[in-house]
């Protein structure tokens, strides 16, 4: 692609907000929070460290004991001890995102995922969970960096 230099202002603009370069910051966050998730850290406010979820309850082990001798206690990574937010796994695996004009929401699949959140939250808030940490959000802007590099090396400038 052939550009002029005094036009690079209006590239860069366009590339940082385009679909491509925000479906892959999108991308690099919502896996970040799944795995995270996955292995009992929540982060309680954006671009905090990460920190271990509450230990479930004795009452909780016991049912949760109760549904994998069942069968029912099937999402990835649950056990009956470990506190990940996961007995099925459907909130988790329902994190997803969605690209708006120039900006990335990062959500639950279904209002009765978010509803599942917000009951979560309401018997203790430190289960926060869909924020993202300082090194995820490195993490993402390190994806959009190569990506941006990958754009800008494919554009010929031919005048100043």
């Amino acid at each position: 692609m052939a550009a002029k230099l005094k036009d690079l202002g209006k590239i860069l603009r366009s590339a940082l907000t385009s679909k491509r370069l925000l479906e892959a910051v999108g991308k690099s966050a919502t896996r970040s929070i799944k795995k995270r998730t996955r292995v009992g850290k929540g982060v309680k406010e954006n671009l905090d460290g990460p920190h271990k979820l509450p230990q479930l309850k004795s009452k909780t082990v016991s049912v949760r004991k109760s549904l994998k001798r069942s069968g029912r206690l099937s999402g990835k990574a649950a056990s009956p001890t470990k506190s990940n937010v996961t007995r099925s796994g459907d909130m988790v695996d329902s994190i997803e995102f969605a690209v708006g004009k120039s900006k990335i929401e990062i959500k639950l699949g279904s209002s009765e995922q978010e509803t599942k959140a917000e009951r979560l939250l309401d018997i203790n808030s430190d289960y926060q969970f869909m924020r993202i940490s300082k090194q995820e959000f490195k993490r993402a802007v390190q994806s959009a960096t190569k990506l941006l590099e990958q754009i800008l090396k494919r554009i010929n400038f031919t005048e100043l």
